[in-house]
């Protein structure tokens, strides 16, 4: 997509370029998607359409065909502000905000029918939370780049900005740094009794209210915060009995908060 323009007016979806000698556009796609797209990120030949009422819609441009085809839909009431990729090895993830400071995690698992072609079919929720803080107001994928300058092609880091001037980062991590830190977040969510008389579980969970979203299957985001609380507020002795819990053991999860520190540093 690195010599196309995507454009959005309302509903209308454009994949352009610029003939710089007639200095005019030239339409190569287009699709009526019936959205009012309120946000658009692309990465390759993939589009994340983020609508005004209806969630994300997942598209590609097929530059042999000149068509934008649609891949799948999330069937939510999310009124999106700001969409993005994150990726690690050959897992992605497409994250997804809202001005209720919820931040969503999306799945796709393609489906291919009997003549070749793609299925269109749903968007999976992964995850889902709520920001401390403002609403998410944009996210920005970034390359990470190791402490020795050495950029990884395999993953990405993406900056995310609230309406409050706050600045953080989603991190993809590998599957068995999820799970010792998803076992970890739990014990610190549910188990421990925290100065302000509440679990961090209360502030950071979704909208009780909104079943679509409050009620899922599995948790995929972890608050690094919680982690940092530990490190900094308990003794010794509760850390290790904390972290025992959780099937791990303090050095380790030291050695991998320095690691996600050192990935979503600025370089």
């Amino acid at each position: 997509m690195e010599q196309y323009i995507v454009a959005a007016i309302g509903g209308t979806v454009k994949v352009l370029s610029l003939n710089w000698e007639a200095k005019k556009f030239a339409v190569h796609a287009f699709l009526f998607s019936g959205l009012y797209v309120s946000s658009l990120s692309s990465i390759h030949n993939i589009l994340l359409l983020g609508d005004l009422h209806r969630s994300i819609t997942l598209a590609r441009f097929v530059e042999a065909e000149h068509i934008v085809e649609v891949l799948a839909r999330h069937s939510a009431d999310v009124s999106v502000v700001a969409n993005g990729f994150a990726y690690r090895g050959d897992n992605a993830g497409f994250l997804v905000t809202d001005d209720q400071r919820h931040l969503l995690c999306l799945g796709y698992q393609p489906q291919v029918r009997a003549d070749g072609k793609v299925k269109e079919t749903r968007l999976s929720l992964e995850s889902g939370c709520r920001v401390a803080g403002g609403s998410i107001a944009s996210l920005t994928p970034m390359r990470c780049v190791g402490a020795d300058g050495v950029t990884w092609a395999d993953q990405n880091k993406v900056l995310y900005t609230t309406n409050y001037g706050e600045i953080g980062f989603v991190l993809p991590v590998s599957e068995q740094d999820f799970r010792i830190l998803q076992w970890l977040s739990k014990r610190l969510n549910n188990d421990v009794a925290h100065a302000g008389g509440l679990p961090p579980a209360l502030f950071h969970a979704m909208d009780p209210s909104d079943r679509g979203n409050s009620l899922l299957p599995r948790q995929r985001i972890i608050s690094t915060s919680l982690l940092e609380q530990l490190q900094q507020q308990f003794h010794r002795g509760e850390k290790s009995a904390i972290c025992a819990g959780a099937g791990t053991t303090v050095e380790r999860v030291q050695s991998l908060m320095c690691g996600l520190k050192e990935e979503g540093s600025l370089h």
